[in-house]
């Protein structure tokens, strides 16, 4: 699967009141020199991001760094949303705000 088809599986999947995904892609790139010799040249890159939810008032959070893994991220925020939901005595409401497209 790829990476859009992935993050609508996940969204598909959640049943919190509020679900947010984020993305990170980082690329590097590294040159070393030794006076006038090249001592290093490296490239690397990286995918990671966040998961948050909202659920029956509290938020929960789950990080990864494999795309794959979205939708067990999913569930394990939305499990802790609701395990901070029975502990709190203010829940959190979002304000209604009208979506963008």
């Amino acid at each position: 699967m790829n990476e859009k088809e992935l993050l609508l599986q996940a969204i598909a999947v959640s049943n919190a009141d509020y679900t947010e995904i984020r993305i990170e892609h980082e690329a590097r790139n590294q040159v070393q020199f030794q006076k006038d010799k090249l001592e290093n040249l490296e490239s690397s890159s990286e995918v990671g991001g966040i998961v948050r939810v909202l659920k029956d008032g509290g938020w929960g959070i789950a990080v990864f760094n494999d795309v794959s893994q979205l939708s067990d991220k999913v569930g394990e925020a939305t499990r802790a949303a609701s395990l901070v939901a029975a502990h709190s005595d203010a829940p959190v409401e979002l304000a209604e705000v009208p979506p963008v497209q």
